[in-house]
């Protein structure tokens, strides 16, 4: 999936927009060193008309325990929520215990101040949900088993948006700075421009530095790492957009993966260079839909394991298949059909023949059944093969039940075949294609071992001389 957003992010114009009323405020002051500027930050939002503040930094070190910033804290508060109509929801950190889950909550006072401005304030948690094997941050859930909401959360239940329970992928718009920002010290430089633009806008506050910053999908393809703050404005612009990244339904998502199987199974029909190339194809083009289902409709289909399905079932025209029914016609066929049969199955491949040589109609038919059960139709082409071979002949209907035919001429057979085909001999046209364009084994008995091993290759391999019609 992390390629998906490097291919969308790629091409101009195919990039998601984030939620334009959603800005990210850096502060290069770190909350536990001074209060100043976070403190005037929260006054110039206010008087900016900022809908809400949404701090993701925990305020619990001992700068915030002082009287008198909590003091002026307290005003800043009163002011933003009172005559400004403003919403503020302070950061919390939850961490595991043997037992339960805890939280390190803000400094009292700013619980107390939270308490007191409880219609306008909320706590909210800042952890994020980073996955253990590789680090990514890519989902986002509603539920964190925390005492107090995640952050996201805290804040759209004080704007009186939608909430809803939820485990989905962030949906992230681009690399890091995607997202519009601004650094805190130039709104605090009483630019008016600035605060103008910040007007009924949701500002998530924070710090653009470690140990806040978190690999994203896009940092697996080069991009530098995102801030905290950064995702967290991503994912409530997710919420309210109501623009996640979804998982396909599983029900037609496992239907989509048996039909990958089934057209996989096709491609064992084919020649496997045909079955790997429309395999590849496939492949390819399922990656193409699953792109545009990902662009258009932010779904993310079980596209690579439907491509590895067709692919994987297609290599099964490439697996051996040690079995064989040896055709063959007149006493020299016998012959010849006997020692390859014996030397075939001295070699481990598992060999059908009929050698009790019923040449009536109803016999030969019940051989049809055995020809389709196995993968390959060894067909011992004599003089008598051509002259008996009318487009009705058994040896036609042969060829055609077959899944694969591997022609073996006797010594002098090949000439006399082109000889007669030059004639206007008409042959069964699926025989005709079997014996006269495919790559063909002359049986000798003197070399009978080395020919043998020439035709078992062939038959081990599972590479197809001619796929019947």
């Amino acid at each position: 999936m992390d390629f998906l957003f490097a291919a969308r992010h790629c091409y101009p114009g195919v990039s998601k927009k984030p939620q334009e009323d959603v800005t990210v405020v850096f502060v290069d002051t770190p909350a536990t060193e001074d209060s100043n500027p976070y403190i005037e930050l929260l006054e110039k939002l206010a008087d900016g008309g900022v809908r809400a503040v949404v701090f993701d930094i925990v305020f619990d070190s001992k700068v915030w325990s002082n009287p008198s910033v909590l003091q002026r804290l307290s005003r800043a508060v009163s002011n933003a929520t009172e005559h400004a109509n403003m919403k503020i929801v302070f950061g919390a950190e939850g961490y595991q215990k043997p037992d339960q889950n805890a939280e390190r909550p803000p400094a009292e006072g700013i619980q107390n101040i939270v308490k007191q401005f409880s219609q306008d304030t909320r706590i909210g948690v800042v952890n994020l949900e980073i996955h253990t094997a590789d680090k990514v941050v890519r989902r986002h859930s509603s539920d964190n088993g925390f005492q107090d909401d995640p952050l996201v959360i805290a804040v759209a239940k004080l704007l009186k948006q939608e909430v809803y329970d939820y485990t989905n992928w962030v949906n992230y718009y681009g690399p890091a700075g995607t997202l519009t920002k601004i650094e805190a010290r130039t709104i605090l430089a009483e630019r008016d421009e600035l605060r103008l633009a910040l007007e009924d806008k949701v500002v998530f506050v924070g710090e653009h530095a470690e140990p806040d910053l978190h690999k994203t999908p896009f940092t697996r393809i080069g991009y530098p790492e995102s801030s905290g703050v950064e995702i967290h404005a991503t994912a409530y612009s997710n919420l309210v957009k109501a623009n996640w990244i979804t998982d396909f339904p599983i029900p037609e998502g496992w239907q989509i993966v048996f039909l990958g199987a089934f057209f996989g199974l096709f491609f064992t029909w084919l020649t496997p260079r045909l079955a790997f190339r429309l395999a590849i194809c496939g492949f390819l083009l399922v990656g193409l839909m699953s792109f545009l289902l990902f662009k258009h409709a932010n779904l993310v289909s079980p596209w690579l394991l439907l491509g590895a399905t067709q692919v994987l079932t297609a290599f099964v025209s490439f697996i051996p298949v040690k079995n064989a029914f040896i055709s063959y016609r007149g006493e020299d066929g016998t012959c010849h059909a006997a020692l390859i049969k014996e030397k075939l199955e001295r070699i481990g491949i598992e060999v059908f023949i009929d050698l009790k040589g019923d040449q009536s109609g109803k016999a030969r038919d019940a051989l049809i059944p055995e020809v389709r059960r196995r993968r390959n139709l060894v067909l011992i082409v004599t003089h008598g093969v051509i002259d008996k071979s009318g487009p009705d002949d058994f040896i036609g209907k042969e060829v055609k039940a077959a899944r694969n035919v591997v022609p073996v001429y006797l010594p002098g057979v090949r000439a006399y075949f082109l000889a007669e085909l030059k004639n206007g001999k008409q042959l069964h046209q699926s025989l005709e294609k079997a014996l006269k364009e495919q790559i063909w084994l002359e049986f000798h008995i003197d070399q009978a071992d080395a020919c043998t091993a020439s035709l078992a290759r062939k038959l081990r391999r599972g590479v197809r001389e001619f796929a019947a019609l």
